[in-house]
């Protein structure tokens, strides 16, 4: 066999060996690409109803307060009015946070429902921290996170599972943890201003129609009520 032949059977077998390698590292990246896509969006199915009940409470909280007057309560109930009121909010910065620390490393679902899903989530991300109305009930971006990720604790039956805090727990850490207790300082004074009726709630009233978007995308099976999802009245700034 001549050399000409002999090499160029080693060029067409390398060639050979080069394009199964390539075909080998395609199909796994698919695979692997397809396995991260799937984890993903098991995620999202798995924290879908925390987020579901979260929002939901937090919406009709902010729909009670708001418009029906709930402030008034106060008296005599302060830990529940105000204490409960804060971790409403907690709660549901704190399975966001949870839900975005499980994903981070996988990829996104671009499905229809999941993009509505972040795009309500950044709707409300920015009004929290919009500078387009007055400066009550203003969270930052970071204040967010920040109190989301305050709340997470490791599921007393399971080691592995990230979870929210219970209210009791939040209680007795909020009332004898001064520095925990430090980050909801400026949402607990405004919240006593707005039971009160002493503070702009323009920010609460726009924010609580989100989330009624949220509950509405999040609970495709009924869970809800939908009768009692309620959106505040506009126009009205003062608590009531």
């Amino acid at each position: 066999m001549s050399s000409a032949v002999t090499i160029a059977i080693s060029v067409i077998s390398l060639a050979g060996t080069i394009l199964t390698a390539a075909a080998t590292g395609y199909f796994q990246l698919y695979a692997a690409r397809d396995a991260s896509l799937q984890q993903s969006r098991a995620l999202h199915l798995k924290y879908r109803q925390p987020l579901l009940l979260a929002s939901h409470e937090l919406q009709s909280r902010l729909y009670n307060f708001c418009d029906q007057g709930f402030g008034r309560f106060i008296h005599g109930r302060r830990d529940y009015v105000i204490v409960h009121t804060i971790y409403l909010f907690a709660q549901y910065f704190a399975w966001l946070s949870i839900l975005r620390l499980e994903i981070q490393f996988l990829d996104l679902d671009t499905s229809n429902e999941s993009r509505r899903f972040w795009d309500l989530v950044e709707i409300i991300r920015r009004d929290f921290s919009s500078d387009s109305t007055n400066a009550d009930f203003k969270l930052w971006s970071g204040d967010q996170q920040a109190l989301g990720d305050l709340m997470i604790e490791h599921d007393k039956s399971n080691a592995n599972q990230k979870c929210c805090m219970s209210y009791p727990d939040f209680r007795v850490k909020y009332e004898d943890d001064e520095k925990f207790s430090r980050w909801f300082k400026a949402l607990e004074d405004d919240l006593e201003r707005l039971a009160h009726g002493t503070t702009n709630d323009t920010r609460l009233r726009t924010i609580q129609g989100h989330f009624v978007d949220l509950v509405e995308l999040l609970d495709s099976v009924g869970l809800m009520n939908r009768q009692g999802l309620r959106r505040c009245r506009t126009g009205t700034t003062q608590a009531i």
